[in-house]
């Protein structure tokens, strides 16, 4: 969540928030009438705006502060860890209370044209946020108790069965392709899910703020995006890789031209005759290729993954499985 109060529209939406909340605590069209002449009374709306236009801008250059920024991440991951601590020790509804940013905003008004907006309360309602109750929470204590046992579970089994399923099949590279191709399916359902749900939070709120919630929400949704990323990118590898190396007319053809490249240039280029590595190679190609995958694979489970980071890792694969290649060719 670090990278939400970053967000330009984010910025925007809080600063207007605070500031409608701020000027419905204080009257300032009645202040400005009271310190105008009689005669002037009329200019009262005029500079009210500009007092709330200026009072906007100033909330926004608060928010834009690196200082301040630290501090909303600070109070965010003090509420969330308070949270989980007393869901899973003692199952609690978990109320958040945001009060203190507001408060935090309101005091640093202070020496500037907007002093007589400081220190001023915001009614209770506004700094709290009940998350959940009842018969939630036992669930919610569960999966917070269980979640690192439960993922590392789901990817074993997964990746056992799976493994377990192709070793059975009597057409095991049908079944690797239909499985890879389910894989794929599902990963890209899940990316238009994501999609749709962040049009529909857009909707659920006010127009003021509906860019900056579809902001939130994608910056919340990044981590599962650059997940299903990378599984739809596996299964689309492997698809790719168990077709090229089957019998068909088109993967045979593929082969040609691959080996026609690797043996014809660069392996020739790189070893004038065959030695013990090159042998090795050539007779664990398979294997070899397979296990750059597993590997790649499993280092994307560790991974902080983003857009950067799914590319390299592709790269990286690429490179070691043509390196394979090189190696394993024989000259024609």
């Amino acid at each position: 969540t670090a990278p939400i109060i970053r967000n330009t529209q984010v910025q925007n939406a809080l600063a207007s928030s605070v500031n409608q909340q701020l000027f419905k605590q204080v009257d300032v069209n009645q202040v400005v009438s009271q310190a105008l002449p009689p005669r002037a009374g009329f200019l009262a709306p005029t500079i009210t705006d500009q007092v709330h236009q200026h009072s906007q801008q100033t909330i926004l250059k608060i928010v834009q502060r690196p200082q301040f920024q630290n501090r909303w991440n600070a109070a965010q991951k003090h509420a969330h860890d308070h949270f989980i601590r007393l869901v899973d020790e003692h199952g609690s509804d978990g109320s958040i209370d945001v009060g203190e940013v507001y408060t935090d905003v309101s005091q640093q008004l202070q020496g500037t044209n907007l002093a007589f907006l400081a220190n001023k309360p915001l009614p209770s309602k506004v700094g709290r946020i009940q998350l959940v109750q009842g018969e939630w929470l036992t669930m919610l204590q569960r999966t917070i108790q269980n979640i690192d046992t439960w993922r590392l579970m789901a990817i074993g089994l997964l990746v056992i069965f799976g493994a377990f399923g192709i070793w059975l099949s009597r057409r095991r590279r049908q079944t690797a392709i239909i499985l890879g191709s389910l894989f794929a399916l599902a990963m890209f359902l899940t990316l238009i899910a994501i999609r749709i749900g962040k049009e529909l939070v857009g909707d659920k709120v006010s127009p003021q703020y509906a860019e900056a919630a579809r902001q939130t929400y994608s910056i919340l949704a990044h981590g599962l995006v650059m997940q299903t990323v990378a599984v739809l990118s596996a299964a689309l590898a492997m698809i790719l890789i168990v077709w090229i190396s089957g019998p068909s007319k088109g993967s045979h053809k593929a082969r040609e031209v691959v080996d026609h490249l690797f043996s014809g240039k660069l392996h020739a280029a790189m070893f004038s005759k065959e030695n013990g590595l090159t042998r090795w190679v050539g007779a664990h190609k398979a294997v070899l290729q397979w296990l750059a995958v597993t590997l790649v694979a499993a280092s994307l489970l560790f991974a902080r993954l983003t857009a950067g980071v799914l590319i390299a890792q592709l790269i990286i694969l690429g490179v070691l499985v043509l390196a394979v290649e090189i190696l394993a060719a024989k000259p024609r």
